[in-house]
Parts: C-alpha cells; structure tokens; sequence
C-alpha cells in the first residue's frame, strides 16, 4: 500500500479538498501505520500545548553578559602576555645574534683594545666634524635662501607644509580611532 501521499497530507496540515479528506480518512479506516502516525502527530501536538515556556533565572542574561566580558577581558589579557613574550624573546635573540655578530668583528678587526678606543675616538670626531660642516652648510642656506624665494613662494611653501601636517596628524587620528576599534 502506497503511504507517501497520505503521510504527507497527515504531517502537512494543509487543508485538503472533499476528495482528498475521503480518501485520508478511507485510508486512516484500513492502515494502522497512518493510524499510528496520526495519533502520534495529534499526542506530540497536545504535548507541546500542554508544555509551558521556561523562563531563565532572574539576571541570567546579566550575569552571561558579565561572564562573557570576562572570558573577553581574560582572553586579551592572554594574548597580549604571548605577545609581550614573543616580542621579549625576539628582542632577545635579536640582542644576543648583533652581539656574537659584533664581538666576532672586533677580534678580527681590532688587535687591542687601546686600538678599538683610538677607532672610536677617530669615528665620533670624524662624525662631529660632518655635522658642523652639514651646519655651516645648513646656516649658509638659510641665509641666502629668503633672497631666492619670493613671499608668494613662501606663502605657498608653509601652506603646504601646514596642509600636509594637518593631513598626517588627521590620517595618524584616524588610524589610531580605527585600531582601537579593531582591538576592542
């Protein structure tokens, strides 16, 4: 005996035309399968009638919701301490890495150490006297350069100069604003 279409008008509730509620009920009088499932459909139906809605404990949702900023709060707090001690450990190996790197070079380079001290003394007087030749050169520009540049010129100079720092302190704002969303 073919159940299919019978099943489907018993579970679908949908209403059915004359011709379809006799054949269902002709059907329903001859198979104890349908029989079986329509009064299992009508018991479970009663059932959930009869069921009422449980409601959670007062301040459930508070307490979830105060739980959950925990579990958030202690998971940053997790992720920041990983990242701090990766960041340590880098550091680290970074420091240790330039140190057997640099002291490796200074035995090869250097015979004494008196010869290590005199190459410094040279570099940093060799450095001081670039920066005052790269002062006198500076000075020298300020000088001469107003007699270049006419004010217009000038006007136009500290406008965009003063544009683009407006720019970059709005982009850097900006920037800022949207990582600490991101973070959050």
């Amino acid at each position: 005996m073919k159940h299919k279409p019978f099943e489907t008008w018993i579970l679908l509730h949908e209403p059915l035309s004359p011709d379809q509620a006799q054949f269902l009920d002709e059907h329903l009088k001859e198979c104890q399968h349908c029989r079986q499932l329509q009064r299992a459909l009508m018991d479970a139906e009663t059932l959930f009638q009869s069921t009422f809605d449980a409601e959670p404990m007062p301040g459930f949702s508070q307490r979830w919701q105060v739980r959950l900023e925990e579990d958030r709060q202690a998971e940053q707090s997790r992720r920041h301490r990983w990242h701090s001690w990766m960041a340590l450990i880098i550091m680290g190996n970074t420091v240790a890495f330039w140190t057997v790197m640099l002291s490796r070079q200074f035995m090869i380079t250097f015979n004494s150490p008196a010869e290590f001290f005199l190459t410094w003394i040279y570099r940093f007087t060799s450095l001081f006297s670039s920066l005052t030749a790269a002062g006198h050169l500076l000075s020298t520009l300020i000088d001469t350069l107003p007699g270049l540049i006419p004010p217009a010129g000038w006007a136009l100079i500290v406008t965009v100069l003063g544009v683009g720092g407006f720019l970059g302190m709005v982009s850097i704002t900006k920037l800022a604003q949207l990582s600490r969303r991101i973070s959050q």
